[in-house]
């Protein structure tokens, strides 16, 4: 977490700065090191989609993790490098008071907001600063679970969870980033990213009599869980939701 590249609703820059322990010039040197895992054509291309090669500007941003508008304030702080206190313009830092010695977890001040032309915080949500889990190429089983039938009647539940796409067992190797559609191979569903980590699938060729929908979430490299769900409506009864629990979990290389 650091001034200029993104922070969170629940955490300031100056929180961060205390809870690790770190003045603002080494927090930049930190991020700035940090940021040396990607190439700087990766970073221009995540930041305005620029020098983009092999990746699109998504692919780029996928991979490095960031909130989508966390990227060209960063690139800027990478093309700029460490602040000094001998760049800092002496007015401007009169007006700061630089963040107190505290025990870890306790707040102590808040740094004003940013002037004209600063940087200015950005606001993510949940775990986005997290980035995303790339799974372990290698060997992937899946197991389903039990289905849970909801307003149907006799027998569909037993019959339709049969006809759903499941993942199937075997040898996968994952796509950088990593794409959902490769563990559902069908060209008519449709998938969406809901969340860091988290997709939704729809039978696009579905009807509106019945609708085949999936969860799925990435847990770690080695593991994923979702659901698989079947919406049935029929004239005169009540709508029928058959909603199945599964596991894809890797087992070796």
């Amino acid at each position: 977490m650091l001034q200029g590249v993104y922070c969170n609703a629940r955490i300031t820059s100056t929180d961060a700065q205390v809870v690790l322990n770190l003045t603002e010039q080494q927090a930049q040197a930190a991020f700035i090191d940090a940021s040396h895992d990607w190439t700087d054509a990766t970073w221009r291309c995540a930041a305005g989609g620029r020098t983009c090669g092999e990746y699109s500007q998504s692919e780029t941003q996928f991979l490095i993790g960031l909130p989508a508008d966390a990227y060209a304030p960063a690139e800027h702080l990478r093309e700029r490098g460490v602040v000094s206190e001998t760049q800092v313009d002496p007015v401007a830092k009169s007006k700061s008071t630089p963040p107190k010695a505290a025990k870890p977890g306790i707040v102590v001040e808040t740094l004003p907001p940013a002037g004209p032309g600063a940087f200015k915080e950005i606001t993510m949500s949940g775990a986005g600063a997290m980035g995303e889990i790339q799974p372990l190429d290698g060997k992937w089983t899946f197991t389903s679970g039990s289905p849970k039938a909801v307003g149907c009647m006799a027998g569909i539940a037993q019959s339709l969870p049969k006809q759903i796409a499941a993942p199937q067992s075997g040898q996968v190797a994952f796509k950088k980033p990593f794409q959902p559609s490769q563990i559902l191979k069908n060209e008519s569903i449709s998938w969406r990213r809901v969340a860091p980590n988290q997709h939704t699938a729809r039978l696009m060729k579905g009807s509106d009599a019945m609708v085949m929908s999936w969860d799925l979430v990435v847990e770690t490299r080695s593991m994923m869980r979702g659901n698989s769900k079947v919406t049935v409506k029929i004239p005169g009864q009540p709508v029928c939701t058959i909603t199945t629990p599964f596991v894809y979990q890797r087992q070796g290389s």
